[in-house]
């Protein structure tokens, strides 16, 4: 028997949207089966400005992260929202958070 997809009862911002263009976003989900998750969100500008550095450079990388979802536009509360309930009902939320239990 299959069991169902868990479905977001509720997703929280933890960080100001603002900042949207020099930092990540980080954001908990929490699932109708109790369970809270974390997944960050980023727009391509801001790759720029964080990361790993490649050594004796100034150019920045990102690796090995599945709970990072990129976005090619700028930031909204209501995106944010309609992207990870399309995760939610299209993929795997588990895949795309990491669990914070």
């Amino acid at each position: 028997m299959t069991r169902p997809k868990p479905q977001i009862d509720r997703i929280a911002i933890l960080d100001d949207l603002s900042c949207q263009h020099t930092q990540a976003i980080e954001v908990d989900v929490y699932l109708n089966n109790g369970e809270r998750r974390w997944c960050w969100f980023t727009i391509p500008q801001a790759l720029n400005t964080y990361g790993d550095w490649i050594a004796g450079t100034k150019i920045p990388f990102h690796h090995s992260s599945p709970h990072m979802i990129v976005i090619a536009s700028e930031l909204t509360e209501e995106l944010i929202h309609a992207t990870l309930n399309d995760i939610a009902e299209n993929k795997d939320i588990h895949f795309a958070t990491l669990p914070c239990d």
